[in-house]
């Protein structure tokens, strides 16, 4: 069980390539989940298959991104922790997610190019964690962490986890826009342009220039060392190019 001081709380298993995503009592029937889910369906892993097999670029481009990333090598092994802290005294965070992303990566190019050896590492790498991580703590930071990290586990394209419930976290009220952070490039928006641009024919020009702007998208380690360029999955362009 990863559980997050607090009450907010996450489980994780991943014995084998199996996938299945479980919840609590609902007032309307669950829908099947079929995976993979969440970030990528089936059709958008098999299209970046054929297209990169195939030498079609942005696709192309998006994959030669994605293998010159350290953390896409077979041979990255993971350090799991008992105790993961995001705020306060002893921060260790950033092992947590750098491994994430690893486990992500490896299965991208498992699941495009058939390579068994980052299939493994995936694989070997989300069992190292949910054989070990039982506690995500620290300030408020923590929920956090429980919140973008839990999903980005499950976010590989085969996990197994169950979900617990929310946090009762205090009210507060946000008065006025940050300037921090703004500029700050981030492999968020292929994914954007290309459901509502390309999928939904929205004209979106600002989305549209920053995708642009960034292409192809990279992941994890391509956008700094800190939290804030592992924020998202990425890998846009490889994957929802249409």
């Amino acid at each position: 069980m990863l559980k997050a001081a607090g009450g907010l709380a996450l489980a994780g298993a991943a014995g084998g390539l199996t996938a299945a995503v479980t919840a609590g009592p609902a007032d309307a029937a669950p829908a099947t989940f079929t995976h993979p889910g969440m970030l990528h369906a089936y059709g958008e892993l098999n299209r970046a298959k054929v297209r990169v097999a195939a030498g079609d670029d942005p696709w192309l481009a998006g994959w030669n991104r994605l293998t010159a990333n350290a953390h896409a090598q077979s041979g990255w092994k993971p350090n799991p922790q008992a105790t993961i802290i995001r705020g306060g005294t002893g921060e260790n965070y950033g092992i947590l997610y750098n491994d994430i992303h690893a486990a992500y990566q490896n299965a991208l190019r498992w699941k495009i190019a058939g390579t068994t050896a980052h299939g493994d590492t995936a694989r070997d790498i989300l069992n190292a964690w949910s054989a070990k991580l039982t506690t995500v703590t620290g300030n408020a930071d923590r929920f956090l962490a429980a919140g973008i990290y839990g999903y980005q586990f499950a976010g590989v394209p085969f996990t197994t986890y169950t979900w617990g419930t929310g946090q009762n976290c205090a009210q507060q009220s946000q008065t006025v826009i940050s300037s921090a952070s703004r500029g700050q490039a981030r492999p968020v928006w292929d994914i954007l342009h290309y459901h509502y641009a390309r999928r939904r024919g929205l004209s979106v020009p600002y989305i549209t220039a920053m995708a642009e702007k960034g292409r192809p998208e990279g992941g994890g380690g391509d956008y700094g060392s800190t939290s804030g360029g592992f924020d998202q999955l990425g890998f846009g362009t490889l994957l929802y190019a249409k």
